[in-house]
């Protein structure tokens, strides 16, 4: 899981990975999200993770998370932008509540990043 801390500016400030799990989970120190949000005096911040080895919908959980880390920006008088998740069919915004990018199968060999 990665943030990625912007200004009142809309300026990128900073970014750190604030937790890694494993294929079904991630743990995310809340004291450590404030502290990383104060030290750059972020006015907004986005976070994203992965499902490795699936969908790119959220679960129960990353809602549940979503809400928890809303009011821990809140709390430090900054907003969410936005959550994404990135799974093997995609990108999906929390926020928006929807999938923002698909990936199809094959897809370098469509963008022409295989080189024949």
């Amino acid at each position: 899981m990665h943030i990625i801390a912007i200004n009142k500016n809309g300026v990128v400030v900073g970014t750190r990975c604030i937790g890694k799990g494993n294929l079904s989970s991630v743990t995310v120190n809340l004291e450590e999200i404030a502290l990383f949000i104060t030290t750059y005096r972020a006015n907004g911040a986005i976070i994203a993770h992965n499902h490795p080895c699936g969908s790119c919908k959220p679960s129960s959980n990353d809602i549940i998370s979503n809400e928890k880390l809303e009011n821990n920006f809140n709390f430090v008088n900054c907003k969410l932008i936005n959550n994404v998740i990135v799974g093997i069919d995609g990108i999906f915004s929390i926020k928006d509540n929807c999938i923002k990018r698909t990936f199809i199968e094959n897809e370098e060999y469509y963008s022409g990043a295989i080189n024949e």
